[in-house]
């Protein structure tokens, strides 16, 4: 058995390949006239632009978090494709066509090179959208339809759709670029969709860079709907990829370990990777702070590493805005150690909500190396501002049974913040 490759595509260049070996093992190397482009955009943070082979241990959790959490989903497609679900090589051959960020995956030799790369729009209408959000709740393993190439991680169910300079909705078949992600809310959980939008405006009214987000009904059915911040119109109308890669590709590290609580990334390890890497650290270890304390002061449990990103252009990294925040506040846990009281990284060796005090506070800010009163400081501001912000941004929503339950407990995780500080 010969050796397989995958061309690696960024801005419609091939930068270099993957390979496995005959024996299942993957390394990338870069193409060598990438090499010696001063403005060449890495890959990843953790496989730097140059002259090297990148071993499995750093291109094979870059390949897995290109892919959807969820066995589920990856058996479905093993399925269609005749190929292993364990294998992320083989799965990214073939839906590998759009993913986050700017990268595509082709099979190595494909005739014409990047240029010849086809994709098509073909038009929905919203009972077809609406149709699709039913199939998904029905069965949330059912991501994409027959055509599409895309892959998106995470374990939410959700699709990718294309929209057009007009408002029309398209799907993007091929490799076709799409511009918004569209999620009909966690099964289980009542108006999740609607909770991840006005969280999401909330954080942004406090002055936090976000993902845009829209609250839409397609023909009867609510759904989340979240612009691509790695995607760009053209002049010409035409969509532009941007690159971008999540905390743990940067770090190296697998998804199944995206949570500290299983040895994945803490918020140190990110603020000092910002601190190595960004363009202008001082600036994006204050916002990753930041970040950091509004998704616990808004009660979101799941701000692991893998919901973290960074933008990557040449040399320029900076911190991506925020996506996938919602709050576990309306929602009564089942069992006493349920996860949704707790927030994914820990604050100074705490993560429960509302027992993190002032001294937790400083503690996360040495950490992070960071100053404590500087920390002290936005922690008091956003606690101050978010129940203001999240009761503003309920006000299209006015009559949602969500409103009075989320704004209480937000209310309360902020007030008792304040008096422990």
């Amino acid at each position: 058995m010969s050796d397989r490759h995958l061309d690696v595509v960024l801005y419609e260049r091939v930068i270099g390949q993957v390979t496995q070996s005959h024996s299942g093992r993957h390394t990338f190397t870069y193409d060598p006239q990438y090499v010696s482009d001063v403005n060449a955009t890495a890959l990843s943070l953790s496989m730097p632009v140059a002259d090297a082979t990148y071993p499995g241990r750093r291109i094979d959790p870059y390949l897995q978090g290109l892919l959807p959490d969820g066995d589920e989903v990856r058996e479905r497609w093993a399925q269609r494709f005749g190929v292993s679900a364990q294998n992320p090589f083989a799965l990214l051959e073939h839906m590998g066509l759009d993913c986050a960020g700017a990268v595509q995956l082709v099979p190595g030799g494909a005739p014409g090179g990047p240029h010849a790369l086809e994709g098509s729009l073909e038009r929905v209408t919203d009972a077809d959208i609406g149709a699709r959000l039913r199939a998904l709740r029905a069965d949330d393993t059912a991501w994409t339809v027959a055509g599409e190439r895309w892959s998106l991680a995470g374990a939410q169910g959700k699709f990718a759709l294309t929209r057009d300079v007009n408002g029309a909705w398209h799907e993007p078949l091929g490799a076709a670029a799409s511009t918004h992600i569209i999620k009909p809310g966690v099964v289980g959980y009542r108006d999740q969709a609607l909770n991840e939008h006005v969280c999401m405006r909330a954080l942004a009214l406090c002055g936090l860079r976000v993902a845009s987000t829209e609250y839409v009904e397609f023909d009867g059915q609510p759904a989340l709907v979240v612009a691509r911040y790695d995607r760009r119109r053209r002049a010409d109308g035409t969509v532009m990829r941007v690159h971008q890669e999540d905390m743990c590709q940067a770090l190296s590290v697998y998804p199944r370990r995206k949570y500290e609580a299983s040895k994945g990334p803490t918020a140190a390890d990110i603020a000092n990777l910002l601190r190595r890497s960004a363009s202008d650290p001082g600036h994006d270890v204050h916002e990753f702070v930041r970040a950091v304390i509004a998704n616990y002061l808004i009660g979101a449990p799941d701000a692991h590493a893998k919901n973290y990103s960074v933008l990557l252009a040449g040399p320029q990294v900076r911190l991506a805005p925020l996506y996938d925040v919602a709050s576990a506040l309306p929602y009564d846990p089942r069992q006493a150690d349920s996860e949704l009281r707790d927030s994914a990284m820990s604050i100074g060796g705490r993560r429960t909500f509302g027992t993190v005090e002032g001294r937790h506070w400083d503690r996360f800010a040495a950490l992070c190396r960071v100053s404590p009163d500087a920390v002290r400081t936005e922690v008091a501001a956003l606690a101050g501002a978010l129940p203001g912000a999240l009761e503003a941004a309920f006000d299209p929503f006015a009559r949602s049974a969500l409103r009075d339950r989320l704004l209480t407990r937000v209310r309360d995780l902020s007030e008792v913040t304040l008096r422990t500080l």
